[in-house]
């Protein structure tokens, strides 16, 4: 119970563009193209409108599930990657196991935001949320760069 509670509590606090998506009518060749082209494995793709002038395309590609938005210009903004445990990058992994010795990695999700301001060229800023898990607790991390920081401890009774 608390496995489902904690799971879903994570999902909802790092992901509402998913959460709140709805079917939409209109996406531009623009937003799609921009999809076709960064996205060119990407499979049962979907689409939704989240807001005036951004839509969302949900697809699945290399096995992990992906949340992008784009806005009707074609500009990606932002992009979730829900990793399967196989595709965990491995300096992601290498951090969590060294910082967390003996815990498991129960789940990885990796969050690109681009930079659109004048001064920030479109270098996206990524960072990862996972969920680890031993014994006795749940783990709720963050690792941006080589930084890797505690968000919460959960007991799991």
């Amino acid at each position: 119970m608390k496995n489902t509670i904690f799971s879903f509590a994570f999902l909802a606090a790092i992901s509402p563009l998913a959460l709140s998506a709805k079917p939409g009518n209109f996406v531009s060749v623009q937003a799609q193209e921009a999809i076709s082209n960064d996205f060119p494995s990407a499979e049962d793709l979907t689409w939704g409108n989240d807001q005036q002038g951004v839509v969302t395309a949900y697809f699945n590609q290399y096995g992990n599930r992906e949340v992008a938005q784009v806005d009707e210009d074609g500009n990606l903004l932002s992009v979730l990657t829900y990793y399967t445990l196989d595709n965990v990058p491995a300096r992601v992994r290498y951090l969590l196991t060294e910082k967390f010795p003996g815990k498991t990695i129960e789940s990885v999700v990796r969050y690109e935001v681009t930079n659109a301001g004048p001064d920030d060229q479109g270098i996206p800023n990524v960072s990862y949320q996972a969920n680890l898990s031993d014994a006795t607790h749940f783990y709720v991390v963050k690792v941006s760069g080589s930084d890797v920081v505690t968000k919460q401890v959960l007991d799991k009774d």
